[in-house]
């Protein structure tokens, strides 16, 4: 390897622009589409392929195994406050703006820092987050370093671009394909291994996003989103019967507490669930079979079961207010201080939206004080006041959004901008989640990584300038 190929002779801040990868003209616009594509359309598919599955009246499991059914009145209106609140928050998010948003260059020296550094630390704290239970007061910090290993496979991507086209040698290359590879461990071969889809799925929606705005162009990017849809449908599965069969019914505890079970017994017992499975009892359009199409049919009901939010949705509008009051804000309360990290109120309120969700709906059982139910932005909205709740939710968060991209985002490619849409999109695309986890995710996340991004500037403003 040698010093030229890690940073350029003769090369200027000034120059920086012409080291940017532009292989495709940008599209004004595209960009913008990419990011709200990102964050939006995953959690959609929560709402419609349930419309698509599930036959009418809807089948809702609530506490001590107990189901209800959900009319096709209450599924519609379901349907629009979905349309509702998800219109309101990408149509400000989308509305055009005349603002330019600044580049956030880095020099070639400090680009292989960061990728170097994003990888390997941000791997082994990624690592660490995973097994181990930290501290409250640095739960949060962790997580949210944890995510640069997902940063630092499109700033990969972009040094492979550079090396290729300046024809660096095959040992540079294939360092920086190494430290992909790592950043793809632990991004999402680590995470499914431990039964942990969401993580998993957040890091390539993240990835996805990153590829599509390096690139230039949205196609790509979109086919391979399509590509992992159905490995996230198989992977969800797969993760109940990694929990029930090798971690004890319960997702990998860190600390090293779960006990693992031989991998035979764990694939004989999910034979057994597929042959067994009902499609009808599941409420599910189709019949019992056998062969492939039953697999696919235990696959499909299995990840359906647990993304279906919009029997919960039609489940709460029924209630609520006809039997249930609204809650009044009541889970919008933590969004006072949900700006102020853990790390700095070590004592601060704890989220609960979950449990209260769960207790209030009859999701959970009286006894159940540590299971937490999600509770969809969506939902939310309408628990607190109805439409008005549903509007001013998804008006709240379009705006936050909105803000962040015409501010730092925007239509660039530079390293520092692609980072902080990747994080602002992995925080935001949790809509299962309520508004204060959400908000206090996106925040923290952005202040974070923008802090890094300033660093990395200044440093190499700095050090770089003509040689000598």
């Amino acid at each position: 390897m040698q010093l030229s190929d890690l940073w350029p002779r003769g090369r200027a801040l000034s120059d920086l622009r012409s080291l940017e990868v532009e292989p495709v003209r940008e599209q004004r616009g595209s960009r913008r589409l990419m990011f709200v594509v990102a964050i939006f359309v995953p959690v959609i598919m929560f709402f419609v392929l349930p419309l698509i599955f599930y036959r009418l009246p809807m089948l809702l499991n609530l506490q001590y195994g107990l189901t209800t059914t959900v009319t096709a009145p209450y599924v519609l209106r379901a349907v629009l406050v979905c349309l509702v609140w998800f219109g309101v928050a990408i149509g400000i998010v989308m509305w055009p703006s005349r603002r330019a948003t600044g580049r956030r260059d880095w020099t070639p020296a400090m680009l292989w820092i960061a990728l170097v550094g994003f990888s390997l630390v941000g791997g082994v704290l990624s690592l660490a987050h995973a097994l181990i239970r930290f501290p409250s007061s640095l739960e949060e910090l962790v997580n949210q370093l944890a995510f640069a290993p997902v940063v630092g496979v499109i700033l990969g991507v972009s040094q492979l671009g550079r090396l290729r086209r300046r024809g660096a040698s095959g040992i540079t290359v294939a360092l920086v394909c190494v430290l992909m590879l790592f950043d793809l461990a632990v991004t999402l071969a680590i995470p499914l291994a431990l039964a942990k889809v969401g993580p998993a799925a957040v890091g390539a929606i993240a990835i996805l996003y990153g590829l599509g705005v390096v690139n230039g162009s949205w196609r790509r990017p979109l086919l391979a989103l399509l590509l992992v849809v159905p490995l996230m449908v198989v992977a969800l599965p797969l993760k109940d019967a990694l929990r029930q069969d090798l971690y004890g019914g319960h997702a990998f505890l860190r600390g090293g507490r779960a006990a693992l079970a031989p991998l035979r017994s764990s694939l004989a017992a999910t034979a057994r669930q597929i042959r067994e499975f009902d499609p009808q009892a599941a409420g599910l359009r189709a019949h019992q079979t056998t062969g492939a199409p039953q697999v696919a049919l235990f696959i499909v009901g299995q990840a359906l079961s647990r993304i279906n939010r919009l029997a919960d949705l039609a489940y709460v509008t029924e209630l609520t207010p006809a039997a249930v009051p609204y809650a009044r804000g009541a889970t919008y309360r933590p969004l006072l201080t949900k700006l102020v990290p853990r790390a700095l109120w070590r004592n601060g309120p704890q989220e609960v939206a979950g449990q209260w969700y769960g207790h209030r709906y009859k999701f959970l059982d009286p006894e159940d004080t540590a299971t937490s139910v999600n509770l969809p932005v969506v939902t939310e909205g309408w628990i607190n006041g109805g439409w008005i709740g549903v509007i001013g939710s998804a008006a709240l968060l379009g705006i936050v959004l909105r803000i962040i991209w015409t501010g730092w985002i925007g239509e660039n490619s530079a390293p520092g901008n692609v980072m902080l849409g990747m994080v602002v999109v992995a925080s935001a695309t949790d809509l299962e989640s309520n508004l204060s986890l959400i908000l206090g995710g996106v925040i923290h996340g952005f202040l974070l990584y923008w802090l890094i991004d300033v660093c990395i500037r200044r440093v190499g403003a700095r050090v770089s300038g003509p040689a000598a």
